[in-house]
């Protein structure tokens, strides 16, 4: 197989859609990636990612980030187990945003890992499409 032909493969296979706050893109390169997880809402510094493989929607990462703060949650397959990340032990629960216009999710404070391992846990879900061994799971 030719070189040109092997990294044509290879795109496909790890093309994903991206969804955010601004909208929903098909993307095929790490760098591209990057730039969307480097935007977030001026108003209240915080944005949602949803990543999944292009041709079907899992699995599924979801990635929420405010500030330097983000919480992260896999799911392998449709009614498949869930996992949400797991960061340093804590207690209380942390607000995050879901949408520009404010709406909210209420998740465990324990679940918060810095934005510099969510970006990795992306990073590795775009070249593997498998929950990211980069993060401590915890199943619910």
């Amino acid at each position: 197989m030719s070189n040109a032909r092997s990294r044509s493969k290879r795109t496909e296979a790890n093309m994903l859609m991206v969804e955010d706050f601004f909208g929903t893109y098909q993307i095929s390169t790490l760098d591209e990636l990057e730039r969307i997880l480097d935007r977030r809402s001026e108003s209240i510094c915080a944005n949602a990612y949803s990543l999944s493989p292009a041709q079907t929607a899992f699995p599924f990462l979801g990635i929420f980030v405010k500030n330097d703060q983000a919480i992260l949650n896999y799911i392998a397959s449709e009614g498949g187990d869930c996992a949400i990340s797991r960061g340093a032990e804590a207690y209380g629960n942390a607000v995050f945003y879901e949408t520009n216009a404010g709406a909210t999710i209420v998740a465990p404070a324990e679940a918060i890992v810095p934005v510099a391992t969510a970006v990795e846990a992306a990073r590795e879900f775009f070249e593997t499409h498998t929950s990211p061994s980069c993060v401590r799971w915890l199943a619910i």
